[in-house]
């Protein structure tokens, strides 16, 4: 999945507009994060899906908005899966997460 793919599953149409001109909404973990929330509680107020654990799991820039938003929601969210990205940006949610959390960094290849 390339970066822009995986961007435009997370904007709606307009957004991917201004994206796509200006890369404003791709790095805007707090927006991405608050979907995230929302999501939660959208699984939560579902009968089907109330009573199960909730991993998340985000590469690069999804992976700091699943890690604020595990900490936003510490009695919701089970585990997370952190593929890449920068933690200085989200270092204070680090300070305050309590779930399992598996940091993954994609290893060096070999030079030819």
């Amino acid at each position: 999945m390339t970066p822009e793919h995986e961007t435009k599953e997370k904007t709606t149409p307009v957004e991917e507009v201004i994206d796509d001109r200006t890369a404003q909404h791709r790095f805007d973990i707090p927006m991405l994060a608050g979907r995230l929330v929302a999501i939660v509680e959208w699984l939560r107020r579902r009968t089907e899906t109330a009573v199960l654990p909730i991993g998340l799991f985000g590469a690069s820039t999804g992976g700091g908005a699943a890690l604020i938003a595990a900490a936003d929601r510490p009695r919701e969210i089970a585990a997370v899966v952190s593929r890449g990205g920068r933690p200085d940006p989200i270092r204070e949610a680090l300070k305050l997460l309590m779930v399992s959390t598996a940091p993954r960094v994609p290893a060096r290849r070999a030079s030819s």
